[in-house]
This record gives C-alpha cells, sequence and structure tokens, in this order.
C-alpha cells in the first residue's frame, strides 16, 4: 500500500504540473492572438500609407484579423483560461493533504486501510473537483506536454524528497531525506543517499 501511495502521490503531482503547462500555453496562444489584432486594427489607419505599396499583404492580414476576431469566442484558449487556473488550486490544495499525509504512510503508523481509505477520499474530491470544473472542457493529451510535466514531478520530487529515481522509476528516498533540506545541505548526486524499494 505504501508504494500504491506514493504513486499516486506522484501521479496527482504530474497532473498538476500537466494542467499548469496546459494553462501557458492557453495564455501563450491567447495572448499572441489577442496582440495579432491589436496590431493590425490599430496601425490599420496610422500605416494606410506604407500599406498602400502592399495592399495584398494588407489585405490578407485584415482578412485572418477578422476571421480571428469572429472566431475568438470559440477556440478553446478563451475557455481554459477561465476554467484551468480554479482547477489547478483545487488540485494543489487536495495534493497538499496527499503530500501531508505521506509521513503517516512512509513512517508506517498509517494501517494499509488507512491508506487504503485516504486513497478513495482523495480520488473522490479529485473526481468531484475535475467534474465541477471541467463541464463542457476538453484537453486533448498532448504528448510534449506530458512528457514536461513528468520531467517537472522527477525534478520536484528529486528536490524535495532527495534522489528518488530508480530503476528508471520514481521512489521515496531513504527517511533521512524525507523531509525536505534546504538546497544548501543537499549532497551532489554521486553521494546521494541509497534508495531503498517500498
Amino acid at each position: 500500500m505504501k508504494e500504491m501511495y506514493w504513486r499516486y502521490m506522484v501521479q496527482i503531482k504530474a497532473w498538476q504540473f500537466y494542467l499548469e503547462a496546459y494553462t501557458e500555453r492557453a495564455y501563450r496562444w491567447d495572448k499572441g492572438i489577442n496582440v495579432f489584432v491589436a496590431v493590425v486594427s490599430s496601425t490599420s489607419i496610422a500605416g494606410w500609407a506604407i500599406w498602400n505599396q502592399f495592399s495584398y499583404v494588407w489585405g490578407v492580414l485584415i482578412a485572418v484579423m477578422q476571421v480571428l476576431t469572429a472566431i475568438k469566442s470559440f477556440l478553446p484558449f478563451g475557455q481554459r483560461l477561465q476554467t484551468l487556473p480554479a482547477l489547478q488550486g483545487a488540485i494543489a490544495s487536495v495534493y497538499n493533504k496527499i503530500e501531508y499525509n505521506w509521513y503517516q504512510v512512509y513512517s508506517g503508523t498509517a494501517a494499509d486501510e488507512t491508506i487504503n481509505q485516504m486513497i478513495y477520499e482523495f480520488r473522490s474530491q479529485l473526481s468531484e473537483i475535475e467534474s465541477s470544473h471541467m463541464k463542457d472542457l476538453i484537453l486533448p493529451e498532448r504528448s510534449d506536454i506530458k512528457k514536461n510535466a513528468d520531467k517537472r514531478a522527477e525534478t520536484y520530487f528529486s528536490g524535495f524528497f532527495g534522489n528518488v529515481k530508480q530503476d528508471g522509476v520514481l521512489r521515496a528516498g531513504t527517511k533521512e531525506n524525507y523531509m525536505p533540506l534546504p538546497l544548501s545541505s543537499k549532497l551532489p548526486a554521486t553521494q546521494a543517499n541509497p534508495q531503498i524499494p517500498l
């Protein structure tokens, strides 16, 4: 059960990073569209003398701007930006509880039945959060974002719990590096504490 809890904790943290990266991408797209529309519309009168020479290019830019303005409300970026930050906050709150309970799980003070109950309750909470925040929102899976989220999760757990990668899998560190250490007291990777399988 200890290993199951650890994997669940890693999975939820990676999901947090995944949603964060998805939000950042949606923000960049939304901002790019807004900047493009603003630049094209604000230079339309001021740059008319210049654009007279390049009327074809100017016509294409105006057409693209008008299409973007017309369809912007149907593009997913704005809806994602309205939904994802609140979803991320709710998931972060649950994740903090998951990580807080890790000590009981890791130290052995929580029985298997208790651990199973914890996982069940966290899954129920996250399911409710997801259904209440993502009603009509669809997030197509992006392998590049997933890869980035996995890498960020690995960095997070290695920095917070010590060297946790073993046989290509994130594993819990020793009891000595359970608690986060100040960066100055971290051992270099070559002298990292030995890892124990759960």
